[in-house]
């Protein structure tokens, strides 16, 4: 079935119309536990960038180990609700192999250098609110969610729960 696409600001405006109380800033007036933000990070991802991700106190890493499929790595992303973080977004972008409405919250890193990527990790993280949402929703946040980031801007996809597909950068 194709879905419907349209911008993040169309669709708040939609969600206005159609619950007049509807309010898109409500999350952030929630507080919740001090959770740890788990992710599952892809083999492709240079050990230095992992490290990195690791020793910061608000992450929980997993390392997939070498040589395991993607489909297994989708799949224990969602069944464990963590987010997958990958280099391989030639694979995992695709919605007819992986679709975005099973994603377990992804977050594909581009960039040459595990520097590169880790300014895309940073850009992602920051710009997007992740910690601070992550704790307030819990682990399944970016669940339907596709993030592809760079140095230089952040672009995203998600379901929503009537079906269309939203999409916007920052």
């Amino acid at each position: 079935m194709a879905r419907k696409r349209i911008s993040r600001e169309d669709w708040e405006a939609l969600q206005l119309e159609r619950y007049p109380d509807w309010n898109s800033s409500s999350l952030e007036q929630i507080t919740g536990p001090k959770r740890k933000v788990r992710f599952l990070a892809d083999q492709n991802l240079e050990d230095d960038l992992v490290d990195a991700m690791t020793s910061r106190p608000q992450f929980r890493i997993y390392r997939a180990p070498a040589g395991t499929d993607d489909d297994v790595l989708w799949h224990e992303a969602r069944r464990h609700k963590r987010i997958l973080i990958t280099a391989d977004g030639r694979d995992f972008l695709k919605d007819q192999k992986f679709p975005l409405h099973e994603s377990p919250g992804l977050i594909v890193l581009t960039g040459r250098t595990a520097s590169d990527k880790a300014d895309a990790f940073v850009r992602a993280v920051d710009y997007a609110g992740l910690v601070y949402d992550y704790r307030v929703v819990g682990p399944t946040f970016l669940a339907g969610y596709k993030v592809r980031a760079s140095a230089q801007g952040v672009y995203y996809r998600f379901a929503s729960y009537d079906g269309m597909v939203v999409e916007g950068s920052f």
